[in-house]
């Protein structure tokens, strides 16, 4: 039962909520582009995109892009503070994207991400599914107690203790939600499909 359901069951949880301790942030590699050079491409990204990047191997949930800033070597304090603080661009986290697939030389698929930006920055959820020791205490919690109604359901058939199990992960990830609410830029997140379905007594 854990060889079955400890990954996919991990990233799964991983995707239910913006985790803080999760949360990794680089600059998109360019796949396609719509026009190159000042020519139009004879390969561009799906209409209406002007971009194709390559989806990270590790990015289990795109949260959102933002713009690359090149960052300046000098610059001009705009505060008199003794720290000479610099007060940063505001970040824009609703600038469209669509997850995609295509397909590399070889005719392989391949996961893409299309937007418009250019230069385009992704912040999404890492898979840190065989990291336990970067986990936070909340998602400890629900990952116990998610593995636990699976486990339950395949080794034992308890239909009230799944449900115990599946009530301790709810309440984890509504905590957790609500203090990634409070620490940072997030989207208010839907309930993840697996709980809902558990929890009319699906599997």
């Amino acid at each position: 039962a854990a060889a079955l359901f400890y990954t996919p069951k991990t990233q799964m949880l991983l995707r239910g909520a913006n985790w803080g301790f999760a949360r990794k942030q680089v600059l998109l590699t360019q796949w396609k582009a719509a026009v190159v050079n000042g020519t139009v491409s004879s390969d561009p990204p799906p209409q209406p995109w002007q971009f194709s990047y390559l989806r990270p191997a590790d990015c289990l949930r795109a949260r959102f892009i933002q713009q690359y800033y090149t960052p300046a070597t000098s610059v001009t304090p705009l505060t008199t503070s003794p720290n000479g603080f610099i007060p940063q661009p505001t970040v824009d986290t609703s600038i469209p994207f669509v997850d995609a697939m295509d397909v590399d030389a070889n005719g392989n698929p391949i996961q893409v991400i299309l937007t418009n930006m250019p230069t385009a920055q992704l912040v999404y959820t890492a898979d840190l599914s065989q990291y336990p020791d970067m986990w936070d205490a909340l998602f400890l919690t629900a990952e116990t107690a998610m593995l636990a109604s699976y486990f339950i359901n395949a080794l034992q058939r308890d239909p009230t203790a799944m449900q115990m199990q599946i009530a301790i992960a709810r309440a984890a990830l509504d905590q957790a939600r609500a203090v990634n609410a409070s620490e940072g830029m997030t989207k208010v997140d839907h309930l993840p499909d697996w709980m809902a379905a558990r929890a009319q007594g699906g599997i």
